[in-house]
C-alpha cells in the first residue's frame, strides 16, 4: 500500500510517500512567487501533478488546527483551507482516498512523545526523527510529511489486518 503524506502550507508544502519504506519525498516550494492565487494555482498544480505521477493509494493530509483561544491567523488559515479543499478536490476525482490528520495524532501514531514541546521543538524533533528512522536530511516541511506518510500507512495497516 503506497501512502502519500502532505505537509500543506501557502508557500511550501512537503510531500512523501511510503510503503512500509521511504519511496519518496519532495519539497513543493512557490515562496517565490508572491501573488498568492497564482501561487495556489502554481501548488495545486504541481501537487495533482505528483499524485499523478506517483499514483498513491491513499493521501494522508496535515489538518489545520487551531491554537487555544482562536486561530493566531484568519488569513493563512483561511489559505490552508483552500489548499486542503483543492487536494481534496484532486483525491476526488482520481478516486483516491482521502484523509486529514491532526499533527497531535500522527505524532502519537508513530510514537514520538511531544507533550509540553514548543513548536520550533515539535518541529527538530520530526526532523530527528527522519534523519534517525529514514536517513534523509530534510527541512521540517518534509519531515512532517515523511512522518504522516508513516503514520497512514500505520494506520490504514491496522485497518487491514
Amino acid at each position: 500500500m503506497k501512502v502519500m503524506g502532505i505537509d500543506s502550507s501557502s508557500q511550501k508544502t512537503g510531500i512523501a510517500m511510503y510503503n512500509g519504506v521511504l519511496q519518496f519525498y519532495d519539497l513543493v516550494d512557490f515562496t517565490h512567487i508572491r501573488d498568492y492565487d497564482t501561487r495556489f494555482e502554481s501548488m495545486i498544480g504541481e501537487l495533482n501533478s505528483q499524485i499523478e505521477t506517483l499514483k498513491p493509494d491513499v493521501i494522508y493530509v496535515e489538518d489545520t488546527w487551531e491554537k487555544a483561544g482562536g486561530f493566531n491567523n484568519t488569513a493563512t488559515v483561511k489559505k490552508l483551507s483552500y489548499i486542503v479543499g483543492a487536494i481534496h478536490g484532486i483525491c476526488s476525482l482520481a478516486e483516491i482516498p482521502f484523509n486529514l490528520i491532526y499533527p497531535s495524532e500522527w505524532r502519537k501514531t508513530i510514537g514520538l512523545q511531544t507533550s509540553k514541546l514548543k513548536r520550533n521543538e515539535l518541529k527538530r524533533l520530526s526532523i530527528d526523527y527522519v534523519v534517525k528512522q529514514h536517513g534523509a536530511s530534510v527541512n521540517d516541511d518534509v519531515a512532517d510529511a515523511i512522518c504522516i506518510a508513516e503514520a497512514g500507512y500505520i494506520l490504514n495497516s491496522e485497518l487491514f489486518e
